[in-house]
């Protein structure tokens, strides 16, 4: 899985998509590293196992860093796994991310991120959504933490959807989080 010939890696994860192996925690971790490569030859391996994360939508933090796009190839991997999650209608994060990215391009990509973060801290299906994101995001932050400039990305798209989530309704998980956040970021920077 961590070669770096692309049919290696290709053939590597048809067979754990086979044997059913994706939701080993070491596996998980090499794919979603796979994800964040900015390499346009790995762009099939990467719809594999975008492919393969649309089939099980019960764990937010295998597939969240995919709802914030940043450049074109992300929106494209986006798109793709929106298409392949098409029989999961009741997920309501998913629901809210069509809605959202429908006809996003990479030309209105910050504002469809603006106008995500704002509808999700207001979104109210059940548990809120802001709510489980929350609890996943230092899973989130662990899983981009070697790629410097995602692992910041992430810290302040938190911190954001976090300051959305406290105008809206005083959350205390929203407001540890954000504090922890911006220390984090503090030193970080």
């Amino acid at each position: 899985m961590n070669d770096h010939d692309i049919e290696v890696v290709q053939e590597a994860i048809q067979l754990l998509q086979a044997l059913k192996l994706t939701d080993n925690q070491q596996i998980n971790d090499i794919l979603q590293k796979i994800l964040q490569r900015e390499n346009s030859d790995w762009l099939s391996v990467q719809q594999s196992i975008v492919q393969s994360l649309s089939f099980d939508l019960s764990n937010e933090s295998k597939y969240i860093h995919l709802l914030f796009p940043s450049n074109q190839s992300e929106l494209n991997l986006l798109e793709h796994f929106l298409d392949n999650s098409k029989q999961h209608k009741t997920n309501p994060l998913i629901k809210l991310t069509k809605k959202i990215y429908k006809s996003t391009t990479i030309d209105n990509l910050l504002s469809s991120i603006e106008n995500f973060l704002q509808a999700i801290a207001k979104q109210n299906d059940g548990e809120k959504i802001s709510t489980i994101l929350f609890q996943h995001h230092d899973e989130i932050l662990r899983l981009v933490e070697f790629n410097r400039p995602n692992w910041i990305k992430f810290a302040l798209i938190y911190i954001l959807l976090g300051i959305q989530t406290i105008q809206g309704d005083d959350s205390q998980l929203a407001i540890i989080m954000v504090l922890n956040l911006l220390k984090r970021l503090n030193q970080e920077v």
